[in-house]
């Protein structure tokens, strides 16, 4: 009897084993690394049945990159910044500044950096707001918090929401004029959210048509095959600072977006002002299919600031050099 039980052992011990790890490892079988994409798709949810996981920060490997790194032009001094970008294909558009057009058209890049892009007042005003309000990014010693799925949180003060802040500040410290909204949009269902700060760009513009620019704050999601997550980093001034990107939306999926070459205009004319100030901040402006409600307003676009490989503090820094670099931008436009 004790042989028959003893020799039962290792098969209780293999389902005990695989009890075990159907509850720590999530549904996807990515090791701890959710399946969201770089197109804005809902991640899967953790698996937080075990109440340990919801204390511990989820960790970033810095995994071999099957990242791409493109290397732009060199400058007159010789050097040649790199973009440390996913899956791109570019086009140098105008010296140092590159674009990666998803869409079947062509637009006259050349021709619409020229184009002049009207303010509506004395002063430029700038609408800053959260699609992905809960979006976060890798955890630090400073900037820890409770995830309500994978990396994000309702927390404003250690999501996008914060990196909002950031920028708006920054933009008022040069003079421009900025509002920052952080209705939550995506809590708590993340379906529907593109539909709901639609209605709140609307509801600015119609209390204040003067508004010149709209700015839907995110932060990106990029991983390897393995479900690794990456970030998009590069030094500036000596500091690590995370990398941003310029999504303009187009008509090109089939839904109404009558001016989006004014959107791609003031895109083109921020990235070749970032382009010039910081050589590496910048991955390559991105012209998509999605409309990204690029059509609320004639100078709506979608900025990413780095990843959710980055940490907050290297978003704060790339948010005030955005900031730097959309001030001086938005200052020139006649």
């Amino acid at each position: 009897m004790k042989s028959n039980i003893m020799k039962k052992v290792p098969y209780i011990l293999l389902i005990v084993s695989i009890y075990i790890i159907s509850v720590l490892i999530p549904k996807n079988n990515s090791y701890f690394y959710s399946t969201e994409s770089i197109f804005h798709s809902k991640p899967q949810k953790y698996n937080l049945s075990f109440p340990l996981y919801a204390a511990l920060p989820f960790p970033v490997k810095q995994a071999p990159a099957k990242k791409e790194v493109i290397e732009n032009k060199p400058d007159s001094n010789g050097e040649s910044p790199i973009y440390h970008t996913y899956n791109t294909e570019p086009a140098v558009v105008s010296g140092k500044m590159q674009i990666k057009n998803s869409t079947g058209y062509t637009p006259d890049t050349e021709s619409l950096l020229e184009t002049p892009f009207p303010l509506k007042g004395e002063k430029p005003k700038v609408l800053i707001l959260h699609t992905h309000t809960s979006e976060a990014y890798a955890q630090s010693s400073a900037y820890s918090y409770i995830p309500s799925d994978a990396y994000r949180t309702e927390d404003p003060e250690r999501n996008i929401c914060l990196v909002g802040d950031k920028l708006t500040k920054t933009l008022e410290k040069h003079g421009i004029l900025a509002i920052h909204d952080t209705t939550s949009h995506d809590y708590p269902s993340y379906s529907g959210c593109y539909g709901r700060s639609l209605e709140t760009a609307q509801n600015h513009l119609s209390k204040d048509p003067s508004i010149d620019v709209i700015i839907d704050l995110h932060r990106d999601a990029i991983s390897d095959e393995n479900g690794n997550y990456l970030k998009t980093s590069t030094k500036i001034d000596g500091k690590d600072c995370a990398q941003a990107v310029i999504i303009i939306g187009t008509d090109a999926g089939g839904l109404p977006h009558p001016d989006w070459e004014k959107n791609l205009s003031l895109g083109l004319k921020m990235q070749e002002t970032m382009c010039k100030l910081y050589p590496s901040l910048m991955r390559p402006l991105q012209l998509r299919t999605e409309r990204f409600n690029g059509h609320a307003s004639g100078g709506a676009l979608l900025i990413e600031i780095g990843s959710n490989g980055n940490t907050m503090e290297e978003a704060l820094y790339c948010a005030e050099l955005v900031g730097n670099a959309i001030s001086e931008t938005l200052k020139s436009l006649k």
